[in-house]
């Protein structure tokens, strides 16, 4: 195996803020975005954690 296809270790940080469902909602509003709707995680994708929301939005 050369070292090209060997496993490397990256460090990757990634930084989350929690937002309230209607700031998102309002925000995709203000942005001009229609039929916004926020779905559970575990409803979208089984074995998502709770607490966790997905939002679609369509811009007309």
């Amino acid at each position: 195996m050369s070292t090209s296809d060997s496993w490397q270790r990256h460090e990757v940080t990634l930084r989350q803020r929690c937002y309230d469902e209607d700031e998102v909602l309002g925000a995709l509003a203000n942005a001009g975005f229609v039929a916004a709707e926020a779905q559970d995680a575990p409803t979208v994708v089984p074995g998502w954690q709770e607490g966790r929301s997905f939002f679609s939005a369509t811009r007309p």
